[in-house]
């Protein structure tokens, strides 16, 4: 009899300790996964509205673009500039907008107008937002 519960108690214990890591490691796993769509919305907002370079090979970015274009939206958003994605800087990024990007980042090869030819006006006088 107490052979049996020993064995039990061994095995309880057992299992107890093997199956804790996995649990960690599981929540650890959903908590980088969240972390890592997080960071592609807001590197997808940087693109979309001109913090950064969305097509060719100016697209790749270092860690201090990342952070520089980062702290551009932080201070266009009037939030703190630190350079890091926190609680508000997602809730800036995810809240909705006009889809007109906030920063014109012209190809330096460009030829720049140096006249312009004066219109009458717009004839759209409805502002639609995305």
């Amino acid at each position: 009899m107490n052979y049996k519960i020993l064995c039990m108690c061994i095995w309880w214990f057992t299992v107890t300790i093997t199956c804790s890591p996995l649990l960690q490691n599981r929540e650890i796993r959903e908590n980088n996964d969240e972390k890592v769509n997080q960071n592609q919305d807001v590197i997808k907002f940087m693109q979309t509205f001109g913090y950064l370079v969305q097509d060719g090979p100016q697209a790749l970015t270092a860690k201090d673009e990342l952070v520089t274009a980062l702290k551009l939206v932080q201070k266009f958003g009037g939030l703190e500039q630190t350079g890091i994605i926190d609680n508000n800087t997602l809730k800036l990024v995810k809240s909705k907008r006009c889809g007109v990007p906030d920063i014109s980042l012209k190809q330096k090869n460009t030829k720049t107008k140096r006249f312009v030819i004066p219109s009458n006006g717009w004839n759209k006088r409805v502002i639609t937002y995305l």
